[in-house]
């Protein structure tokens, strides 16, 4: 099961952020628009593969600004592809960018479908790699504190397949551990439900679930697991 791409739109005029939001959820990316401010602060915290954005930048916070912020080696987003979103007179400066943080440029009129055919080129797909483990799941409910145990089925370094008996809403936040067997490592996060599925091996019902917080040293040691067993990768 194929835990959906991630995209943050930044900075989009209203009815731009709507067509593309639908757009690109319809095609099966999960996607969150947001204003350059929220957008700033999102970058450091919450990992997305593509960010498309808004040129120019407004004068609060500059392009060198949130450049430096989306690319420095903290920030959850490094990794990610940045589309930048302009008009004709300021193209020129916009692909000026092309290969110095950003990866590509189109109009604010792009398609929705054109627009998802880049962000899979530039992203390509998070390597899967097989992992059956016992997965310890902790989820706030309104009637408290639920702490449940699944059945990892994969797992990449953007998210995981959990099979369990029941699924979970989309858009639940949930904290999970599991132990990497190679390492004997106890690897705990926290991620976020992005959609339901059987899974490659059938049987009972799972959850793909976007990694959201985790350390440095657990996303290494995560990175480090992926890489060994990439022969694997499905």
């Amino acid at each position: 099961m194929d835990v959906p791409r991630t995209v943050l739109l930044v900075g989009l005029a209203a009815e731009v952020a709507e067509r593309l939001l639908g757009g690109l959820v319809g095609r099966g990316f999960a996607c969150e628009g947001v204003g350059y401010e929220e957008g700033f602060e999102l970058l450091e915290l919450v990992p997305f593969d593509a960010v498309v954005a808004s040129f120019p930048f407004p004068r609060e916070i500059p392009m060198t600004r949130f450049m430096t912020r989306l690319r420095k080696r903290s920030s959850a987003c490094r990794h990610a592809a940045l589309i930048l979103l302009t008009g004709e007179f300021s193209r020129p400066e916009a692909e000026d960018l092309v290969g110095r943080g950003a990866n590509l440029v189109f109009p604010a009129s792009v398609d929705a479908d054109e627009l998802a055919r880049a962000i899979r080129a530039v992203t390509g797909a998070a390597a899967r790699v097989p992992l059956l483990a016992l997965v310890h799941v902790e989820v706030r409910t309104e009637q408290g504190l639920r702490r449940l145990v699944a059945q990892c089925e994969n797992v990449s370094e953007t998210g995981i397949f959990l099979r369990m008996g029941q699924a979970l809403p989309v858009g639940s936040t949930v904290v999970f551990e599991l132990v990497l067997p190679d390492s004997g490592y106890r690897l705990r996060g926290e991620g976020t439900v992005v959609r339901h599925g059987i899974g490659s091996r059938g049987g009972q019902e799972g959850i793909a679930l976007r990694f959201g917080e985790l350390g440095n040293e657990a996303r290494e040691r995560l990175a480090s697991f992926v890489g060994r067993q990439s022969p694997h990768a499905l």
